[in-house]
């Protein structure tokens, strides 16, 4: 039965659809095999596109115009929604209070750390704004004679209250053992800070006051005016200063070399320490090394000894003694001292003639001992 025009083309489609399906990869293969065909191809695919939009530029522009304005109605729309919305959530939060107010405080018991993070978000995102506001009623209360009337008036009237309540509060024995630790703690960092060569910490904050003369004795003397002689002065202690501070600064930064020079080596002991391993095993005497393993191997299991866990690590820490024999006579770069420090974690050996396995072998290991901390022979 002969198929229509539209049920032709949907069969062909369905037909090229379940190809695809089956053969996925078939797409870039061909690519991989005709990079000439794919590059000419998408040169003509950018050709035409091209050409497409140099004729038709103003139908373009007239169609995103369209879109644009599509998208500003669609955006009015929204927001009329919302606003709606907003108006309904809020006349009804006005019509039931007590509802609103039970949803939020069962929200914040559920939500104890989310909100203790916002309140300290906040806080932090503020804080600028908090101290300039403070400041500014700070200045405005002392500027008005009501606000000082009535703060001296404060003091005067609580004056015997305030001396009570601080008597009871020094007789108080858990009050004075807390303060005392707290001036044997304030008194040991002190001492610490002295010990490092650092400034002693201020004993109180500066007041308002001080701050104030603080400002205006810098006002002054930045901005007085400096004969000859006292910019001669100046010049000589900047100088000193610029010396002192070039020998620290150049001090520092060698000992930081120095430190980060020996950082590097110690975190690159271990790989030499292994590479000259892996090369004296590759040598002559290597090769003699491992006869020496394998035969004193054979001789523990034929006299009823217990053979080694792994011929390979027991290899690798003779040739350790090796090495620290030949730096020790001033044959090997590699001195004894790295050998000692090096603490290294031996490659997964392979199994040893008596099919056991060693998962991590190590230096200077007891053979009959299979965990424990890799050492090396100098360090037990």
């Amino acid at each position: 039965m002969a198929l229509s025009p539209e049920e032709a083309r949907a069969h062909k489609a369905q037909s090229q659809r379940r190809w695809r399906q089956a053969h996925p990869d078939y797409p870039r293969l061909w690519r991989e095999a005709n990079p000439e065909k794919t590059r000419a191809q998408r040169e003509r695919d950018r050709m035409r596109r091209a050409e497409y939009l140099q004729e038709n530029s103003e139908k373009i522009r007239q169609q995103k115009r369209l879109a644009e304005q599509r998208r500003q109605v669609r955006l009015k729309e929204q927001e009329v929604r919302r606003q709606r919305e907003r108006d309904r959530a809020r006349a009804w939060a006005k019509a039931h209070p007590e509802e609103v107010r039970a949803r939020q405080q069962a929200w914040v018991e559920s939500n104890r750390e989310r909100v203790r993070q916002q309140k300290l978000a906040y806080y932090y995102r503020h804080h600028e704004e908090r101290k300039y506001a403070g400041r500014e009623r700070n200045t405005a209360r002392r500027q008005n004679p009501v606000a000082q009337a009535q703060a001296l008036l404060y003091r005067e009237s609580e004056r015997d209250r305030n001396k009570a309540r601080a008597t009871a509060r020094r007789t108080d024995t858990a009050t004075r053992e807390a303060h005392n630790r707290y001036q044997n703690e304030w008194r040991r960092r002190e001492r610490r800070r002295i010990q490092l060569g650092l400034p002693r910490r201020l004993a109180h904050r500066p007041t308002k006051n001080e701050r104030i003369d603080h400002e205006r004795a810098a006002n002054e003397f930045f901005s007085r005016h400096r004969t000859r002689t006292d910019r001669l002065g100046l010049r000589e202690d900047g100088a000193v200063v610029r010396t002192a501070a070039y020998i620290d600064a150049t001090h520092r930064d060698r000992t930081l070399a120095r430190r980060a020079a020996t950082m590097l080596a110690e975190a690159q002991r271990p790989a030499r320490l292994n590479a000259a391993i892996d090369a004296h095993l590759a040598s002559r005497a290597g090769i003699r090394l491992r006869e020496e393993v394998r035969m004193d191997d054979l001789a523990r299991r034929l006299r009823g000894a217990p053979a080694y866990l792994n011929l390979e690590t027991e290899l690798r820490r003779r040739a350790v003694v090796e090495l620290e024999e030949r730096a020790a006579a001033g044959h090997d770069n590699l001195t004894p001292r790295s050998v000692i420090d090096a603490s290294i974690q031996i490659r997964p050996a392979k199994p040893s003639q008596s099919g056991q396995h060693v998962v991590d072998g190590g230096f200077g290991r007891d053979p009959q001992k299979t965990t424990g901390d890799i050492q090396t022979p100098l360090s037990r």
